[in-house]
């Protein structure tokens, strides 16, 4: 199978080096000269190597040009190349490149092929001329292991032992010696990841003929990289600055994915130093440094996910790209997936959507050099390199759930088959979640468990399965269940009433300060309280609480807080009070109960005091900046009994704005279970403090509900801002607004 990608300079990326690229293949020469010599001891040669050592692109690049050149000794220049990958039908493929090669017809091939295993052996000897010689590359010799694992009957895994027999048999390595074959111009070179030799005993005589011909392909030494650098840009006609040159050899370390990866930076610092090239400028480390190359570390996922984010936000594409991709890996321990190639065709059975569409979709990974194409009808399709599959996060994250849902669907199929009883519980649980997630399909279950019915009949066992559970529970539901319902409703409607009456309607004016806050409870009852009262003429309270648990429960505790802090205004000193309340909660709650909670004082001369007991330091807005200005704290409040609690100052400047938040914000998550953390906020906040609070309150919300986007809320979402307007002159104005929005206005919020 000859793959081709799309290049248009002296270096590939991740797919090997071609025959037609070899003028710009460096640093192989010793190995090139060590296959020969194999070549001349035997006509087998095994190029064995861990993936990234390049044994295709020595083949392809070094190996081909050389024989073509007449480097080996005592046969000549005229050479006929069949290159294939055994894929999911070795003989096929060696019968149509073979043909190919050999200038017949592919049916003859066909056909000499099938009568014995001296079938490539009888092919060669009708259709070479005199002084002609025949090489066979197998590439990924290891997927042959993969075809006789997966062999669905006798039959296929006969042919994959045929397949062997008939490289062997052709290169005089038979089990029967056979007359006539000694000196037949036939030559076999396979590549082979080192990890797969001891598979190698599934099929006789290939352990032997291993063992005498095994070429281990050495690491390449430093200045043999350097050459491979340097070489091709020489031969382009462009210049590499020394200084990037040894920060490329330095950076690449013992990584075993280097060569594809210095290959694709190289690519990559090729493409970004053209406006530099056209000048007659070196490529230099600006551009290996350039964020849209990354680096030898971050180069591949990065380019991967330029190539995603290009799709925009087409989920329909995203979703496409995926199940190419998981269909294009075969999954085995960390770090030992390696590629399944498989034809277009199936990818669009797979993808469920039609030719064109899975085209558009994966253009950009193509572009790239990601994904090749065979030159057929129905081309087979791979991924350039396994590198990319250990170095591009998102695949990572893809292979692992494509695991858990081969493991879902062949669990119940080998169910179905056994005949036992309906599905029930968790097992039933997660088999109807991967089935609204996955939206699996019959073709793409047949790489899993083969059979014309078998996906069809698992699908109908869970429908069933859900049918018999669903029967079963509006049976079961009695009065009783009814009534503990209706209980529940009313305890949830009590709670609810009473966090709605503890959260303050409207702020008080304060001259010296501006109050706006918001809170979206993340079920109809919330655990979060907040608070603004004044203190005395000149002082103000604020404080932001988080109430563990949701319910009657956490109603009732954020009373007790209410009415606990409600004594500061009669002149109780904060520290005592809150200590007091600690251990009483400790002693009276029900373990699992606290509240973290950040209180402050803040007076008209910008003198505040705080005591911030477990919760989330509050971003300060100052002059432009967002950071985090209070480290100092101490325990939740009801949580560790002895925790002491006492008053922290700080100094506010006149338009300082501070910005207090619960868990829920900063925990937010998104669909791929990251969280929108205080590095988000800040950067949301950043520069914003000229804003009004109402707008910068608004700020905050549109990054979080742009972040999480479809995904359900998790936690209480609550803000307080405060902002210190200066020493209190004139009369008191409005100076804030307080706004609580349920969770049954808008559930996704």
């Amino acid at each position: 199978m000859t793959l081709t990608a799309i290049a248009s300079h002296p270096f590939p990326g991740l797919r090997p080096y071609e025959a037609s690229e070899s003028d710009m293949f460096f640093g192989r020469d010793e190995q090139i000269d060590e296959l020969l010599a194999r070549l001349r001891e035997s006509r087998f040669v095994a190029v064995v190597g861990s993936s990234g050592s390049g044994k295709s692109s020595l083949v392809s690049a070094g190996l081909i040009p050389a024989l073509k050149r007449g480097y080996l000794v005592g046969t000549g220049s005229q050479w006929r190349v069949a290159s294939m990958r055994p894929g999911g039908n070795p003989i096929g493929e060696l019968a149509r490149n073979a043909a190919a090669s050999l200038e017949t017809s592919e049916d003859k091939a066909v056909t000499e092929l099938a009568r014995s295993s001296l079938g490539l052996a009888k092919l060669a000897e009708r259709c070479l001329h005199p002084s002609e010689n025949l090489l066979v590359v197998v590439d990924q010799f290891e997927e042959l292991f993969r075809y006789h694992r997966e062999a669905a009957g006798r039959e296929q895994r006969e042919a994959s032992a045929a397949f062997v027999k008939l490289l062997l048999t052709a290169t005089g390595r038979s089990e029967v010696p056979v007359p006539g074959l000694d000196h037949l111009p036939v030559f076999v070179v396979i590549t082979m990841r080192s990890d797969y030799l001891g598979k190698s005993s599934q099929f006789r005589g290939l352990p032997e003929a291993l063992n005498n011909s095994q070429y281990l392909v050495p690491r390449m030494l430093r200045e043999q990289i350097r050459e491979a650098i340097e070489g091709p840009v020489g031969m382009a006609g462009a210049r590499i600055a020394p200084q990037l040159v040894q920060r490329l050899l330095n950076d690449m370390g013992d990584n075993p994915d280097q060569l594809p990866v210095l290959q694709h930076v190289l690519m990559r610092c090729w493409e970004v130093s053209r406006p530099a090239r056209d000048g007659r400028k070196p490529i230099d480390l600006p551009h290996y440094e350039d964020a849209e190359v990354g680096g030898i570390s971050r180069a591949l996922n990065l380019d991967a996910e330029h190539a995603l984010a290009s799709l925009g936000d087409d989920a329909r594409k995203e979703e496409i790209v995926r199940r190419v991709f998981q269909r294009l890996v075969e999954p085995g321990a960390e770090d030992e997936e390696s590629r399944r190639p498989s034809r277009l065709s199936d990818l669009v059975a797979v993808c469920a959507s039609s030719e064109s569409d899975v085209l558009a979709a994966i253009q950009p990974f193509r572009e790239r050099g990601f994904l090749v194409f065979s030159g057929e009808t129905d081309p087979i399709v791979d991924i350039s390199h396994e590198s990319l599959i250990r170095l591009w996060d998102k695949l990572k994250i893809w292979v692992k759930r494509e695991v858990d849902s081969a493991a879902t669907y062949t669990q119940l199929a080998d169910w179905v088959k056994a005949g036992f009883a309906a599905y029930s519980g968790l097992a039933l649980d997660q088999a109807l979640h991967w089935r609204e997630t996955e939206n699996p399909n019959d073709a793409w279950a047949k790489r899993y468990r083969p059979g014309a019915d078998t996906f069809r009949q698992a699908i109908e066992f869970l429908l069933w399965s859900r049918k018999a559970r669903e029967d079963a529970e509006r049976r079961d539901l009695g009065f009783r269940e009814i009534d503990q319902l209706q209980r529940f409703e009313q305890e949830i409607n009590i709670a609810r009433d009473i966090q709605q009456a503890l959260l303050p309607r409207n702020f008080r004016d304060f001259p010296h300060l501006s109050v706006s806050a918001v809170n979206f409870p993340c079920l109809s009852v919330g655990g979060d309280y907040f608070d603004v009262f004044p203190l005395d003429d000149k002082r103000a309270a604020f404080l932001l609480a988080g109430v563990s648990g949701k319910g009657l429960g956490a109603a009732m505790l954020a009373t007790m807080l209410q009415g606990a802090l409600s004594g500061m205004t009669l002149g109780t000193d904060p520290a005592r009070v809150i200590t007091h309340l600690n251990r009483y909660l400790c002693d009276h709650v029900e373990v699992g109960r606290y509240a973290t909670m950040f209180f402050g004082i803040l007076g008209d001369s910008g003198r505040m005091e705080y005591i911030n007991a477990g919760h989330p330091s509050p971003i300060l807005l100052r002059q432009g900046t967002a950071e985090e200005a209070f480290t100092e704290g101490s325990f939740p409040v009801g949580l560790v009994p002895e925790a002491e609690y006492s008053m922290i100052t700080l100094h506010l400047q006149p338009n300082d704005t501070l910005v207090l938040f619960s868990d829920g914000v900063t925990e937010a998550m998104n669909g791929e279970e990251e969280l929108y953390g205080v590095a988000r906020l800040r950067a949301a906040l950043l520069g914003k403090n000229d804003l009004p609070l109402e707008d910068l309150q608004k700020t905050v919300l549109e990054s979080v509900e742009n972040f999480v986007r479809e995904a359900r809320q998790a936690d209480d979402l609550t803000l307080l801002l405060v902002r210190y307007r200066g020493a209190a002159a004139g009369s008191a104005r409005v100076v804030g607004k307080q706004e609580v929005i349920r969770s049954d206005a808008d559930p996704n919020r």
